[in-house]
C-alpha cells in the first residue's frame, strides 16, 4: 500500500473543504445570526481537521515504512 498517495488524496480533500469553508465564512460575516450556517461551518471544519490529521498520519506512516525497507 502506498501511504504517500493516500496521504496526498486526504490532503487534497482537506484543501477542497478548506476553500469551501472560507467561502461560507464570507456569508457568515454578512449574516452573523444564522445558527444553521455556524453549525454547518463547524461540522465542515471538524471534517477538515480529520482529513488533515489522517493525511499527516499516513505521510508519517509512509516515511516509517520507507525507512524500514532500507
Amino acid at each position: 500500500m502506498d501511504y504517500r498517495i493516500l496521504a496526498k488524496q486526504y490532503f487534497s480533500e482537506a484543501d477542497t473543504l478548506k476553500s469551501y469553508i472560507k467561502n461560507l465564512k464570507k456569508f457568515e460575516n454578512k449574516n452573523p445570526e444564522d445558527l444553521n450556517l455556524k453549525y454547518r461551518i463547524k461540522m465542515l471544519y471538524e471534517m477538515y481537521l480529520e482529513l488533515k490529521n489522517t493525511g499527516e498520519y499516513l505521510m508519517h506512516k509512509s516515511e516509517v515504512t520507507t525507512n524500514e525497507q532500507r
